[in-house]
């Protein structure tokens, strides 16, 4: 299947956190506050997994959360759904509201940011139920109360693992300059499998194929060049590797 997705959902999405984790160096967050309005969703979609290897082994999804209400009001939540097959066909299997989703529900705090892994609370879930399904996607969901932002790392389906980190990091991607004229420097690393590397427009149309079938293990460096005719303005780089798809915005400008 294809990579981690972060569902675009009315004005703000997950992002990447870089100053606080609790494993690694690198989180997701659900930037919530004042601003955002109540009801707002935060979504992060999994890439289809085969849950049979874990038959019989009590099949868990978990994660770590960070979170404290701002006050008794405070109404963040924390869902995790299921969809089996290709369709989007979410079920909720789990909720945890601002009270239990809190790492202690007698704290409150305004702008809160996790400064020790004391303030990270481990959620889990069974999904025994779904142990014969070959072919399954998970949805975190995070809704806005308008008042503290939630943090997510290390979400772990049984022996299936993801460090967060990898989400962005993707192996070291490092991309200049960007904004660029015309030439782009394309590094990253790759630590298992083929990888693929293509442009797209702002509607998700594939323009460019940069590289494609890359066996190549360890660090890849590549420089491509624009051709002249696609036009100067805004596009997506992706790079598929590791059984993930990483997006980057690419300007390309005078």
């Amino acid at each position: 299947g294809s990579g981690w997705e972060i569902a675009e959902q009315g004005i703000t999405k997950f992002s990447i956190e870089n100053t606080t984790s609790f494993s690694g160096s690198k989180c997701l967050i659900a930037s919530i506050n004042s601003s955002i309005p109540k009801g707002q969703l935060f979504e992060l979609i999994t890439p289809s997994i085969d849950l049979r290897p874990l038959m019989g082994k009590d099949p868990k999804i978990s994660l770590m959360a960070a979170y404290v209400r701002q006050s008794l009001s405070s109404t963040e939540k924390l869902r995790i759904y299921i969809s089996k097959g290709c369709g989007n066909n979410w079920v909720m299997i789990f909720q945890k509201t601002a009270n239990s989703l809190a790492y202690d529900p007698s704290v409150y705090s305004s702008d809160f940011k996790p400064s020790n892994k004391s303030q990270w609370k481990l959620l889990t879930c069974n999904i025994a139920g779904y142990e014969n399904d070959s072919n399954v996607k998970f949805k975190i969901q995070v809704e806005s109360g308008s008042t503290n932002s939630v943090y997510i790392d290390d979400i772990n389906i049984s022996q299936y693992n993801s460090d967060i980190s990898k989400i962005d990091k993707l192996i070291n991607l490092n991309i200049f300059p960007n904004p660029s004229k015309d030439k782009l420097n394309i590094n990253y690393e790759n630590e298992a499998g083929e990888t693929e590397v293509w442009l797209e427009n702002m509607e998700g149309k594939k323009i460019s194929i940069i590289s494609e079938n890359n066996s190549q293990i360890g660090v890849i460096t590549m420089v491509w060049t624009r051709n002249i005719n696609i036009p100067k303005g805004i596009y997506i780089l992706k790079i598929k590797a590791n059984n993930q798809v990483i997006s980057k915005k690419i300007i390309f400008a005078d």
